[in-house]
């Protein structure tokens, strides 16, 4: 494999989001055309390998995704997973929804600083969160909220019993004073 088709694998494989062939061809300073040739090269040997990804290309963007082949014993993968703990990322983006809602997927990412797309999708095949309709802009774009179920497991009973915020930045206050 040339190098620069393993290095557009690498970094397809790390960003795991779609992304666009121009931004690639910026950021290492590479024409395009032979940036296209090494996602031609990729495609191959996706192709031809008997592997579990495939290279999905959608106007001009690439990504790295999972074959439908191979999605039922994947999906058996994140119930398991998902039946153990939150990660701290989940638990942060949970939080902001049950403060905030109904809350944008990106005031999400605006307070965490990052992209919060699977999370979001995580909370919501959990049970957490739930899409509570659209703004009327622009785009529409989703609003979440929590569910009956978040307050169940919670100890909750209703969102109104979430502790006062305020004591928590007193909290969190306290602490950075005594270190």
């Amino acid at each position: 494999m040339e190098k620069l088709t393993a290095v557009l694998e690498g970094i397809l494989f790390a960003w795991a989001e779609p992304l666009a062939l121009t931004e690639i061809s910026r950021v290492l300073d590479i024409p395009l055309p032979r940036l296209y040739e090494a996602a031609e090269d990729l495609e191959k040997k996706y192709a031809q390998e008997d592997s579990g990804l495939k290279l999905i290309r959608v106007k001009n963007t690439l990504q790295l995704s999972t074959k439908e082949d191979c999605f039922e014993e994947i999906e058996k993968f994140f119930e398991d997973k998902k039946k153990k703990n939150l990660s701290n990322a989940g638990l942060e983006s949970l939080a902001i929804i049950a403060y905030k809602q109904p809350v944008t997927k990106v005031e999400v990412e605006d307070i965490r600083g990052v992209q919060c797309d699977s999370i979001i999708r995580t909370l919501m095949k959990i049970g957490y969160v739930e899409q509570r309709g659209t703004l009327d802009r622009p785009g529409k774009p989703s609003l979440y909220g929590t569910t009956d179920l978040f307050l169940k497991k919670f100890g909750l009973k209703s969102i109104k019993d979430l502790p006062d915020i305020d004591l928590f930045k007193a909290e969190l206050n306290l602490e950075d004073e005594e270190e």
